[in-house]
């Protein structure tokens, strides 16, 4: 017999229910393992290939910010945005668009702190999420974590502040949140 046990994001279990088939209580370990994935904002697999290791068949440190920032835009694409440029005319602003023509809109890291524990290797599906967020006027923060197969801790975990910039062609200048992209970010904190 085989025991599958499906959580829905939205559901809240009362305690009666936290018990298994064997009818030994979950312990607090695995609950706060079930509630990062439940709350995850986003998720998404991806395959460690070839390119992304080291001699050693281990992803190499930087590799760790690509599986971010691609879970990152994957994440802003399934929103509708493009996940690099904004399209600043549902806000009114016909000086700033996505081309360039009066200075495009995008987000840069402006800072990321990373927590490497334990290697990511070839040929691993890793689970790739953005677990929580903070929003700001011109900038987002947030936390990312890495799983390896079959784990129950993140392998990766990263904050990453990405601010929102105009580049005019004659500098990059911080730039409010556009508010549209704003009010939906606060909707999912």
């Amino acid at each position: 017999m085989t025991l599958v046990i499906v959580i829905l994001p939205c559901l809240a279990l009362p305690p009666s229910h936290e018990k298994v088939y064997n009818s030994k209580p979950i312990d607090a370990k695995t609950w706060q393992i079930i509630k990062e994935f439940m709350m995850a904002i986003y998720q998404k697999n991806y395959k460690v290939y070839i390119n992304h290791t080291d001699a050693g068949g281990i992803v190499y440190h930087a590799n760790h910010l690509t599986f971010f920032e691609n879970c990152r835009r994957d994440w802003l694409a399934s929103l509708g945005y493009d996940g690099y440029f904004f399209d600043l005319s549902e806000d009114g602003d016909s000086t700033a668009n996505t081309h360039g023509q009066g200075g495009a809109v995008h987000f840069v890291v402006s800072q990321a702190d990373l927590r490497y524990i334990t290697p990511l290797l070839v040929d691993d599906e890793l689970t790739v999420t953005v677990s929580s967020l903070i929003v700001k006027p011109a900038s987002l923060i947030l936390e990312q974590h890495i799983y390896r197969p079959n784990t129950d801790k993140p392998a990766t975990t990263g904050m990453i502040t990405l601010a929102c910039v105009r580049n005019d062609g004659k500098a990059i200048r911080p730039y409010r949140l556009p508010q549209k992209f704003a009010d939906l970010m606060k909707s999912l904190v």
